[in-house]
């Protein structure tokens, strides 16, 4: 017999679908720039692959983005003042045309 909490990480919650481990990259938007970091372990439904990552890791990797995109915001700024645009605010929902911006990325 399956408990619930060992059904919810073996179910997906949109599909309700068996998940698999895999790999995946997550990429995290700062107004100006993104972060990507790659081969983060995660669940992923089988039907629809949908992506799960692991609470303590999800909230582990969301301090370390959130404490490099502040090291990095007096940089993202000067780019602004240098493109002569205003600086974007954390977390838009406007997309980030790549060549404009500037990505990080972890692997």
């Amino acid at each position: 017999m399956k408990n619930a909490a060992s059904e919810r990480l073996n179910t997906c919650a949109i599909c309700r679908s068996e998940t698999r481990q895999g790999l995946t990259d997550l990429t995290f938007d700062y107004g100006d720039f993104r972060i990507t970091v790659s081969d983060v372990p995660v669940e992923v439904c089988e039907e629809c692959d949908e992506s799960y990552v692991d609470g303590p890791l999800g909230v582990a990797l969301s301090d370390v983005v959130s404490e490099i995109a502040e090291q990095y915001a007096p940089l993202v700024k000067r780019m602004a003042e240098l493109r002569g645009t205003e600086v974007r605010k954390p977390y838009s929902d406007t997309p980030l045309p790549g060549a404009a911006h500037g990505e990080l990325v972890f692997a």
